[in-house]
């Protein structure tokens, strides 16, 4: 390391004191945001193509017993908000299973 007004400086330091890294880190994030929004706009294609299903715990597009069995994971684990508070009262109780019962069947399309 160089020691530059009694201080050691790291490379990287020295590198941006001359102007290196100025031009590599524009050039860096340019291609990021470049290659990142193709891919942010497919991503919100998907979720849009995708209707929600608010019952369906395991997100597979049915609410079956599966759903049930989620829901008795997340409620023996916690009393508290987890992924089976579907009413989102910040618990996860016998309020949120008789939702999942009462929706049973596939999500709407």
């Amino acid at each position: 390391m160089e020691s530059g007004g009694g201080l050691a400086l790291p490379i990287a330091a020295r590198r941006a004191r001359k102007g290196f890294a100025c031009v590599a880190m524009s050039r860096s994030t340019n291609t990021i945001t470049e290659r990142r929004s193709p891919l942010n706009a497919r991503l919100n294609e998907l979720l849009a193509s995708q209707p929600s299903c608010p019952n369906d715990v395991n997100l597979d597009g049915v609410v079956n017993l599966l759903d049930v069995d989620q829901w008795g994971m997340f409620s023996a684990l916690t009393r508290y908000s987890s992924w089976a508070d579907i009413n989102q009262d910040g618990r996860t109780n016998n309020d949120d299973l008789d939702i999942i019962l009462q929706k049973f069947g596939r999500c709407r399309k």
